[in-house]
């Protein structure tokens, strides 16, 4: 095997494994009885999880991309 089929087949594994770690994570957090929203450096909602849904009103697809900067207001009754 050249350098360069090497180099490709240790990405590729690298990438699997990855991949295999992001699944774990969404699994854990979808999991969590906890309201979770998880964001990126900026403060720009990136995931939640269901118990978040619940208790912002927002779906996650709606969440998504917003800024976090100003927090949710909890749905009454909930």
């Amino acid at each position: 095997m050249d350098e360069l089929a090497r180099e490709n087949e240790a990405l590729r594994r690298q990438i699997a494994a990855l991949e295999a770690e992001a699944r774990r994570f969404r699994a854990t957090l979808y999991s969590i009885g906890d309201a979770v929203i998880t964001t990126d450096v900026r403060g720009t909602v990136v995931q939640m999880n269901p118990v978040a849904e619940t208790l912002t009103g927002w779906s996650e697809h709606e969440a998504k991309g917003r800024a976090s900067a100003k927090p949710p207001t909890l749905a009454a009754g909930r």
